[in-house]
């Protein structure tokens, strides 16, 4: 009776461990594990900072500035779309609406819109640079000619 009670005591603690280390809950959405939840019509996206994004970044996201003028790129950049244009310019886009897709403007209100956009046309990881580029260049992190 006591070993029964000892090995069930294992198991709870096993999968307690197993479910509480799963990741981060609210703010992973099975792509990257870091954000915060923004919810919009249609599902919601992630604000990354400059820190969980160039922790993050690898070259298998796309990674696109959405803005007026373009003033230099995150490396690794994937597009420049300007503002306001980005409706007509989903074919810049990735096909697969699951795929991880970065947007970044100079300071974070117009990609706030295109991460909005996106996820009502159906994609699934939209993250956002909370603070844009100027944030990103502020917190010492690398930008490229754009």
């Amino acid at each position: 009776m006591k070993r029964s009670i000892t090995v069930l005591a294992v198991i709870t603690m096993a999968i307690g461990l197993i479910t509480g280390c799963s990741g981060n809950g609210d703010n992973s959405n099975g792509a990257i594990d870091a954000g915060t939840r923004v919810e919009v019509e249609g599902g919601a996206y992630w604000n990354l900072t400059p820190a969980e994004l160039y922790e993050e970044l690898d070259e298998s996201m796309f990674v696109f500035q959405y803005d007026v003028i373009n003033m230099g790129n995150i490396p690794g950049t994937d597009q420049f779309i300007n503002h306001p244009n980005i409706a007509s310019n989903m074919d810049k886009l990735p096909a697969d609406k699951s795929a991880i897709i970065i947007v970044y403007c100079s300071v974070g209100a117009k990609s706030v819109e295109a991460a909005s956009y996106l996820v009502g046309e159906g994609y699934t990881s939209v993250y956002n640079l909370a603070g844009g580029s100027a944030e990103w260049r502020n917190q010492g992190y690398p930008v490229v000619a754009g």
